[in-house]
């Protein structure tokens, strides 16, 4: 578990890095990544379910807890599509990304080729993400948009402190082997993200440039 944990730490801090490094304040920005959020969160509830049914019989404790999870999880996408009505956009004008559907795509892989087990370096990366970089990010978001348009991540921010501790306690259950794929998928799953908002960020001032030069 310490293991985890200092490996954990190591990919979180590569992501804080980049987080830091977007331009939070630009409208164009912010609204591009509530879109590729809602785009991989569409697919949450579905993950957790795909995985929580390939546990078998004698680990019916960790088939319930992720049928629970996916219940906790349910219609957040509708809460990002609403943060972005508050900034004037509609999320039909959006598509996703390749980073985006590389992101949350791989988890399929991940449950039904290796084991439902190591989808938890997924939950790990996404919901500590909310915790550790959250508050900070919130305070970048506030001077520049609507207070209604910050519900996912307030949200999130305040629900996923409970979620982190169930998922400590969850890590401890598992054997060797499993606490191993957990750590590859985390190390994979904090790389694709960081693509994803390398991904965006191009998309932004790709736009940007389009419109110069138009202009």
């Amino acid at each position: 578990m310490t293991a985890v944990k200092k490996i954990f730490q190591d990919e979180m801090n590569a992501v804080q890095n980049m987080i830091v490094e977007m331009n939070w304040q630009d409208p164009e920005f912010y609204a591009e990544w509530l879109a590729q959020t809602y785009f991989f969160v569409c697919h949450s509830t579905r993950i957790i379910a795909t995985a929580g049914v390939k546990f078998p019989i004698e680990r019916n404790a960790l088939h319930n807890k992720f049928l629970h999870h996916a219940t906790e999880e349910k219609n957040h996408e509708i809460i990002a599509v609403k943060d972005l009505k508050h900034l004037g956009r509609d999320i039909k004008e959006f598509s996703p990304l390749p980073a985006t559907q590389a992101f949350y795509q791989s988890q399929y892989y991940w449950i039904d080729q290796v084991s439902p087990a190591s989808v938890y370096g997924y939950f790990l990366v996404l919901e500590c993400l909310a915790i550790h970089c959250g508050p900070a990010l919130m305070e970048k978001l506030k001077p520049h948009h609507p207070a209604k348009s910050l519900n996912f991540l307030r949200i999130h921010v305040e629900e996923d402190q409970e979620h982190i501790q169930e998922h400590n306690e969850v890590l401890d259950t598992f054997n060797k082997q499993e606490t191993e794929q957990i750590v590859e998928n985390l190390k994979v799953s904090a790389y694709m993200y960081i693509q994803l908002l390398k991904s965006v960020d191009e998309k932004v001032k790709s736009k940007k440039s389009f419109h110069q030069k138009a202009a």
